[in-house]
């Protein structure tokens, strides 16, 4: 006999804005050992699930119906047609469940639903139903329930003490299930989810220094040998390669870090970073930064739609926005890429061995051709020549005896 697998969606997840985990995981309550469990009971167990809360929803409405809201609320049981008197397990899509809890069910009763359907309760509220789909479906139609209500799992089992169907009950403890409709509740996931994704690393010989203080998503990847620190948020479609020092207090978003990388206390979001390379402390990596090998970005630099070729530095007090630097460039303190004109932005170019001296304006368009060098305090509005010195300042002039002839 089948066993058919459904997520409803009884009360909707109302979602929180500005989360600080993505829970990419978030709906799916049913582990893989849950469906070895059932087909050791001896079910052939097809699963309505998918990656996401989003696929799921997609891989209902072209299996079932033409759309999610027909295929659960309509009186017809459309959704149930298809199943006959085979096994239909209905779970609350806004509930997570934990550890074992729901999958004990199945291991300790079979499955045994040819005589009475099996309901599971967080608290008062029922998150899960097992029974065949031919009763669901004569209890739905006896009942006539309001459609327009989304309690749909609810409905069904008050339909079915109202028609005095007997069921077995259990009730989960809040370390077996939790329903992810309230913040409490979305924090109790997060904790859970984040614990999993660490013990997954530290499997694999990543050192997390204090898990307690540490968010990591699942998409994450991590590889062999790095240490993370406290205070570290790691986001997305982050990959981080091997013997890295991350944090403490960093934060990456979307980026890919090579082997052998130092950040401190820095933030990376959509930015690219490759060998040997330090970064921090409190840089800031903007979109479509691409950082080479043995670079330094000191303190309080921001990069931003920026190439940074392999042993630059650019160690203090920086902005390096919208254009290319080359290789073994030396790029002083206080250094201003001046990209915007008001209306467009414009490319700043520094190639190969070029030195900018301290506290410097590059008024883009602008290059700074190889091995040249900008003297500090210049403002440069002219492209630079190969191997010349650029000097865009004042000269120096002093008064002698000037504060004393002011009294």
């Amino acid at each position: 006999m089948k066993c058919i697998l459904l997520a409803v969606d009884d009360r909707p997840f109302k979602g929180i804005k500005n989360a600080p985990y993505t829970l990419n995981t978030m709906g799916l309550p049913l582990f893989a050992q849950g469906i070895s469990a059932i087909q050791n009971a001896g079910y052939d167990v097809e699963c309505v699930m998918a990656t996401s809360i989003q696929e799921q929803l997609s891989k209902l409405d072209s299996k079932i119906a033409n759309s999610y809201q027909a295929s659960v609320y309509s009186q017809e049981t459309k959704w149930l047609d298809a199943y006959g008197s085979n096994v239909v397990i209905l779970l609350d899509a806004a509930v997570y469940y934990l550890g074992n809890g729901l999958i004990h069910g199945f291991k300790t009763r079979s499955l045994s639903v040819g005589k009475e359907p099996v309901v599971y309760r967080v608290g008062d509220r029922p998150v899960a139903l097992i029974a065949r789909a031919d009763m669901l479906k004569s209890v739905w139609n006896k009942a006539k329930p309001d459609v327009t209500k989304r309690r749909f799992m609810t409905q069904l089992v008050l339909a079915m003490q109202e028609q005095q169907i007997s069921s077995y009950e259990d009730t989960l403890r809040m370390d077996e299930a939790v329903v992810v409709d309230q913040l409490y509740a979305h924090h109790l996931i997060v904790d859970f989810l984040r614990d999993e994704k660490l013990k997954q690393l530290m499997g694999n010989g990543v050192q997390i220094l204090d898990r307690h203080s540490t968010f990591i998503d699942s998409t994450v990847q991590i590889e062999e040998g790095t240490i993370v620190y406290p205070g570290c948020v790691l986001e997305g479609l982050t990959s981080i390669g091997s013997d890295c020092e991350i944090g403490p207090g960093a934060r990456i978003a979307n980026s890919k870090i090579g082997s052998n990388v130092v950040v401190k206390d820095s933030t990376l979001t959509d930015a690219s970073v490759d060998d040997h390379t330090a970064i921090g402390p409190y840089a800031y990596l903007r979109p479509k930064s691409d950082i080479g090998k043995h670079v330094k970005i000191g303190d309080f630099v921001e990069v931003k739609n920026a190439r940074i070729d392999d042993y630059s530095k650019v160690s203090h007090l920086s902005y390096i926005g919208d254009g290319s630097v080359g290789k073994n460039v030396n790029v002083g303190c206080g250094v201003v890429f001046v990209n915007y004109d008001g209306k467009n932005k414009h490319l700043t170019t520094i190639e190969d061995n070029a030195f900018i001296g301290c506290n410097a304006n590059l008024v883009a368009p602008v290059t700074v051709k190889r091995g040249a060098y900008v003297a500090a305090g210049s403002t440069i509005t002219e492209d630079v020549e190969v191997e010349s010195l650029a000097i865009a300042r004042c000269r120096q002039t002093q008064k002698l005896n000037w504060v004393k002839n002011k009294k």
